[in-house]
């Protein structure tokens, strides 16, 4: 059975865009088949590499909502998550540092 709640999980990224969509389609599996609503937050902190291109491009795949924030000039990490929290529409919000994870989303 699926959480009623709707969650959001905020990520920060820099300069991810090999890890970022294989990321977003995870993240979006693990999060549809916990909960009934859910979106993700992208915070791209200013990426050379067209990260949030990426972003963008798989986001037509997800489930969830996600919403793309472009940072004009690099912020850091915890200005980034400051600035994808106060987007976030959750009543539970998630926050991640990278789409790097060394473990498993569920």
């Amino acid at each position: 059975m699926k959480h009623q709640a709707f969650v959001s999980l905020v990520v920060y990224v820099r300069n991810e865009r090999q890890t970022l969509e294989e990321f977003l389609r995870d993240a979006d599996r693990t999060l549809g088949d916990s909960f009934e609503f859910h979106e993700i937050v992208v915070v791209d902190d200013a990426s050379t590499d067209g990260t949030a291109q990426a972003a963008a491009g798989v986001a037509r795949e997800l489930l969830g909502s996600v919403t793309v924030l472009e940072l004009a000039r690099p912020h850091r990490v915890e200005a980034g998550i400051i600035a994808g929290l106060e987007r976030a529409v959750g009543d539970f919000v998630f926050e991640l540092e990278s789409s790097h994870v060394d473990f498993d989303l569920g």
